[in-house]
């Protein structure tokens, strides 16, 4: 699929460390600490920790192909391409290496652990614990438009969408579609997208044999006439709404009346 390292530098700063930047924080410290303490071995000339070397080592290789191989990809999963949410592809094509960014803080709680009395190290390790708790709880309920409070909203949403459809389609009836497949079938047949002339001239060649909808994001009044007046005709085809529910509209796609 290519390989641009600008466009993997850009998204890997993007969503893997801007997104949970207080993550990359505590993760950046505890890199630090682990390369202070390296040096300092060395300048005393002693050995290195054969064991954390190669986990150093195994964890930068994994991440940086990670990071390189899918972070070349150009994808959009938001209907706005300017959105960076986290339901991004992004973000589960790099779990590994969150995971492994749990290493470096731990190993520094452990040497503050060493170095400090139990009290203070206890006060310390507990607020650092819930005040990440606490932002990385907010960031997965609370994230707008892919949260989970947010999914439960839209779960809610495509459920009334979908009992709406069926109430006004026949079982036999296809239906073009953009985002709404995964609610729609496989309780009505699906064609997708609308915009494709694969798929116009599909419904074409469906007029008489099965009722045909669209359901998607209500057309401007200039694309209904479109539509209406130079896009379906030459299929023997015209458009009206039927029901309309927040910003979506389901459509008929009904023969054009024959001329006498």
């Amino acid at each position: 699929l290519g390989f641009a390292p600008r466009t993997a530098l850009a998204n890997f700063w993007t969503y893997g460390v801007g997104f949970f930047w207080w993550w990359s924080l505590a993760a950046a410290a505890g890199i630090a600490a682990i390369a202070a303490a390296a040096v300092r071995r060395y300048r005393r000339r002693q050995p290195l920790d054969r064991t954390a070397v190669s986990a150093a080592a195994a964890a930068v290789v994994a991440g940086l192909w990670l990071m390189m191989f899918y972070g070349s990809w150009s994808i959009q999963d938001n209907p706005d391409p300017s959105a960076v949410t986290i339901g991004s592809s992004y973000l589960r094509y790099w779990l590994p290496i969150f995971v492994l960014s749990i290493l470096p803080p731990a190993w520094g709680l452990g040497r503050l652990a060493e170095l400090r009395p139990a009290a203070k190290f206890g006060a310390l390790a507990g607020g650092a614990v819930v005040l990440l708790a606490a932002l990385s709880a907010f960031s997965v309920f609370a994230a707008p438009q892919e949260g989970l409070l947010a999914l439960r909203s839209n779960l809610r949403l495509y459920d009334e969408e979908a009992r709406g459809i069926f109430e006004r389609t026949p079982a036999g009836a296809l239906i073009a579609v953009d985002r709404a497949d995964k609610f729609v079938w496989p309780d009505r047949a699906v064609i997708y997208p609308l915009r494709s002339e694969t798929t116009y001239r599909t419904l074409g060649l469906m007029v008489g044999h099965a009722p045909l909808y669209y359901f998607g994001i209500t057309f401007p009044p200039a694309d209904l006439d479109y539509l209406r007046n130079e896009k379906l005709p030459p299929l023997g085809l015209t458009v009206d709404p039927v029901w309309t529910i927040g910003q979506e509209t389901l459509y008929s796609l009904r023969p054009t009346p024959k001329q006498p």
